[in-house]
């Protein structure tokens, strides 16, 4: 203990440290490296938002268990943390609802804010209560995944209707 308290103060801020630090930066880079050109054709652009989404769903996946420890500290009390302390997760829903606005054409069914918001919490929702949602099924990871990113491209594509 007296270790955790002369490297980083409190055992919130050793939290912070372990926990935040390491998605904020994962975030940033997954940000970073799906930006989508607005020339992109349709097959080009759907080809993206396919990988874009797989890739999302393997980020949520193997953060499943941080991003549970995140939600119950901000839920049950510790003020020290907020998800909104993790700058990336705000970069990630801009950097969708951009996306979302570029590649939307003419009048929008639904604004891409809250389309790039319910898509994010939709796959969250699915990853993280997997075991909850699926648990008398045979669907494999595999198959959920594919059919969660069917779900999305169907609902991204309202806009296009």
């Amino acid at each position: 203990e007296p270790l955790i308290f002369s490297n980083f103060g409190s055992k919130a801020k050793l939290f912070h440290a372990s926990i935040f630090e390491p998605m904020n930066r994962q975030l940033m880079e997954f940000n970073a490296s799906h930006l989508s050109d607005p020339k992109d054709s349709e097959a080009d652009r759907d080809r993206l938002r396919r990988a874009y989404i797989a890739e999302l769903e393997t980020f949520i996946d193997q953060h499943s268990r941080k991003l549970v420890s995140l939600f119950s500290a901000q839920t049950y009390g510790d003020e020290t943390q907020s998800l909104d302390d993790i700058e990336g997760i705000q970069d990630y829903l801009d950097t969708a609802s951009a996306m979302e606005m570029r590649q939307s054409r003419g009048q929008k069914r639904i604004h891409p804010r809250v389309m790039a918001r319910m898509s994010v919490i939709t796959i969250c929702s699915c990853i993280i209560f997997k075991d909850w949602l699926f648990k008398n099924d045979d669907i494999g990871k595999d198959e959920m995944f594919a059919s969660l990113t069917d779900f999305v491209i169907d609902g991204l594509n309202a806009n296009t209707r």
